[in-house]
């Protein structure tokens, strides 16, 4: 299985920061979507978060965070099943967990063909966003190999982690992004690593977030005793910045869920919140919220 007909771009080099004692995570690459990924460090063991999108992509951040740190991973947990963060997961030979329906997911896309006329096909049939499309070829170039790892670690609802004097909660919160979403939260260094599970339901046509969700999933990590929250294509930010930033979808969540549908209020309520927000994004988040209110 082989992905042709397509140019690499250029990717940017990976780069890791320390966000806390031991926690160290990459920063997302817009060319080929890379997301960020993560790295907590305890006595024992060394536990990545999330596994990239290509073998290329998980080898580059394991031999910085050695080049950084002096440690390898030891163990891996996917935040979700798509594939930016996943598909590297094959190039690590490490214990992997995820979620079951995560699990399932993957194990179903063993059997699909990755030629770029094999994804166009499943891009005009509806069973894949153009978006990804672009960014798999993006990723991969011509005539690269991708193969499909599959985690053998399942989670449920809530699992435990030690990496030695470090415990890792690992929990599955509802989210529309995804519904195997994983949070990961180190309880040593305050950091909360979310994936995209923020992000609505962009496989939905069209894509939508639902208000009751929403509010119930920025409850659960308001209540997560965080200083740090890692999310898989933003930059690191505080947990006070972060829910500053995500004020005005959870004015417009709460806002749908008491009844209000008229859009012009709700792109007012958003900007009294932040003025300074892309009028654009703010429309579509209104768009999306509204079209999982029906």
């Amino acid at each position: 299985m082989y992905i042709r007909k397509a140019l690499r771009k250029n990717k940017t080099p990976i780069k890791l920061e320390e966000v806390a004692e031991g926690v160290f995570v990459s920063y997302s690459d817009p060319l080929s979507d890379r997301p960020a990924l993560g790295a907590i460090i305890g006595s024992q063991e060394v536990l990545m978060v999330d596994a990239g999108s290509s073998g290329d992509h998980a080898k580059s951040f394991v031999e910085e965070l050695y080049h950084l740190a002096g440690k390898k991973p030891s163990r891996v947990c996917l935040t979700h099943w798509h594939w930016d963060h996943s598909f590297g997961l094959s190039s690590l030979a490490l214990p992997a967990y995820a979620h079951r329906r995560c699990i399932a997911r993957l194990s179903r896309l063993r059997n699909c063909e990755w030629t770029a006329e094999a994804i166009n096909k499943r891009v005009l049939t509806g069973r894949e966003l153009a978006f990804t499309r672009d960014m798999i070829l993006a990723e991969y170039g011509e005539s690269e190999e991708i193969r499909i790892g599959v985690p053998g670690n399942s989670i449920d609802d809530e699992f435990m982690l030690d990496l030695g004097n470090r415990p890792i909660h690992i929990r599955h919160l509802g989210s529309d992004h995804s519904d195997d979403s994983l949070t990961v939260y180190d309880e040593i260094g305050g950091a909360l690593f979310l994936g995209d599970i923020c992000h609505p339901d962009y496989y939905a046509n069209p894509p939508h977030y639902t208000p009751r969700k929403v509010i119930e999933l920025f409850n659960a990590i308001n209540a997560v005793n965080a200083t740090v929250i890692l999310e898989g294509h933003e930059e690191p930010r505080s947990k006070t910045r972060f829910l500053s930033d995500y004020a005005p979808l959870r004015s417009i969540a709460g806002s749908c869920l008491a009844g209000e549908r008229d859009r012009a209020v709700l792109f007012r309520l958003a900007r009294d919140l932040s003025p300074s927000a892309d009028p654009h994004e703010t429309r579509a988040m209104i768009h999306a919220m509204l079209s999982g209110c029906a």
